[in-house]
């Protein structure tokens, strides 16, 4: 949840805690409180069943995994090619 928050995808409330192991502040609880634009884009171009096959396919066939800002850039290209662009 605050990797997602830190990329602009959500706003949430954390609750943190210390450790295990000690000194490492963790996430013990939160609340996602609304979804951010770039959060809204992933899922408009995500929730296009072609597109995201089509997403899902060429990642897995060339890498396999990759970060989530990998796969809106690619969910975007696959959006914007059903628009012939």
């Amino acid at each position: 949840m605050r990797l997602l928050e830190e990329a602009g995808y959500i706003e949430a409330k954390l609750a943190t805690a210390m450790g295990p192991p000690a000194g490492v502040q963790t996430v013990q609880d939160f609340s996602i409180t609304r979804l951010l634009n770039e959060g809204h884009d992933f899922l408009a171009n995500a929730k296009n069943e072609s597109v995201w096959k089509q997403a899902k396919t060429a990642v897995q066939d060339k890498a396999g995994d990759v970060s989530l800002g990998v796969l809106k850039a690619v969910l975007a290209k696959f959006t914007m090619q059903q628009f012939g662009l």
